[in-house]
């Protein structure tokens, strides 16, 4: 399946999709779990990647993350739910990213990140 066929599965198909016997909807053939599959390949192949990646560029990714776009990410919120006020959503998206960030950039998250000495009929 190609990029361009997979971008044009959409949720929507699912809803419009005519009900089964048991007044279920069924999905259109194939196509989303087709979909899903190929989202499914392209997760594990970043995991693959992101698994390779030094304490400074996973550091680097986080405070990326933190410092993402609010404003945009408030709209399409607003957008896609029908509900809330921009502005705040700007305010809570900042609040929230810069407390994760601020709690967790000091943490370890590559190689070993603890080591545990114990046998196993010792722990518990």
């Amino acid at each position: 399946m190609s990029s361009k066929q997979a971008n044009n599965v959409t949720f929507s198909n699912v809803l419009e999709a005519p009900f089964n016997k048991e007044g279920l909807r069924s999905p259109e053939p194939d196509d989303e779990l087709k979909h899903l599959k190929l989202i499914l390949h392209n997760a594990v192949i970043a995991q693959k990647r992101l698994s390779k990646y030094t304490q400074v560029q996973v550091d680097e990714i986080f405070k990326a993350a933190a410092c993402a776009q609010w404003i945009p990410l408030a709209i399409m919120a607003v957008e896609e739910t029908k509900m809330g006020v921009i502005e705040d959503k700007v305010i809570k998206n900042h609040f929230a990213s810069e407390f994760i960030y601020n709690e967790y950039k000091n943490q370890k998250t590559c190689d070993i990140i603890e080591h545990v000495d114990c046998a196993l009929e010792n722990c518990g």
